[in-house]
């Protein structure tokens, strides 16, 4: 697909979603994050030479900050990265108190209990207190939560279709804590447009696309995510190939 065929294939979808909900400006919003689709497209087809002196997978040494239980500890414990957090999630690590929180059938004590007894990062950077005033340095990462989407097939599901996404490449991907939910991580290029931009764009894209509303809380560069335990957690493998070039 050439970068004019994608703007195009965006703009029509964008169009007919906003004719069936009577919304004006759909178009207008997602314009930007358009314009970055098509800027990564662009890098995708550019010839092999034009990427010299550039790191072939630039999210494989990203760091993000990590805290310690309860919620309310916002002074960070350590910084990790992917293969690190993911080596985590699929260890026994978290089982058990996973498998706590989804026995409690009470939203609100599965809240409290959640709050006081998972570890939790924040993807998009490192911090030197959770607060988005804080930050040390992007980390070119955004997580997409999916909440609520049903049993195990239904995320399997969802799980298939993010990793054929034409525009975004998953890095990571995990069940949520109370089991019933997806998150999603990818990587974002603040260099182009901002962190809110950035989520803005992606809500109405996958609104668009998979017919999903994604939680709001994406749009906070200091959101939290919870450490829980997935042994079927996925990682995108060039995060491995790199360590045997």
């Amino acid at each position: 697909m050439t970068p004019q065929d994608a703007i195009l294939e965006l703009k029509r979808r964008n169009e007919k979603y906003a004719q069936r909900h009577g919304i004006n400006d759909y178009v207008l919003t997602s314009e930007s994050i358009i314009n970055a689709f098509i800027a990564c497209i662009q890098e995708e087809t550019a010839p092999a030479n034009s990427d010299e002196g550039k790191t072939p997978f630039p999210f494989a040494e990203t760091f993000f900050s990590c805290y310690h239980a309860p919620i309310g500890n916002i002074i960070p414990a350590v910084e990790y990265d992917i293969p690190l957090l993911h080596s985590l999630i699929v260890s026994e690590a978290y089982r058990e108190v996973t498998a706590k929180l989804r026995k409690i059938t009470d939203k609100e004590n599965a809240r409290k209990f959640k709050a006081a007894n998972f570890d939790y990062v924040t993807f998009s950077g490192t911090f030197s207190k959770r607060d988005a005033k804080c930050l040390l340095k992007h980390s070119g990462l955004i997580v997409i939560d999916f909440d609520h989407i049903g049993d195990f097939a239904a995320i399997n599901s969802l799980k298939a279709r993010l990793l054929k996404d034409k525009y975004f490449d998953t890095l990571l991907m995990f069940r949520s804590p109370s089991g019933d939910g997806l998150k999603w991580v990818i990587n974002i290029d603040i260099t182009r447009y901002s962190h809110r931009a950035w989520f803005e764009g992606i809500y109405y894209y996958i609104l668009n696309t998979y017919g999903l509303t994604i939680d709001n809380s994406g749009s906070d560069i200091a959101r939290a995510c919870f450490i829980c335990h997935d042994p079927q957690a996925y990682i995108n493998p060039n995060f491995y190939k790199l360590k045997h070039v």
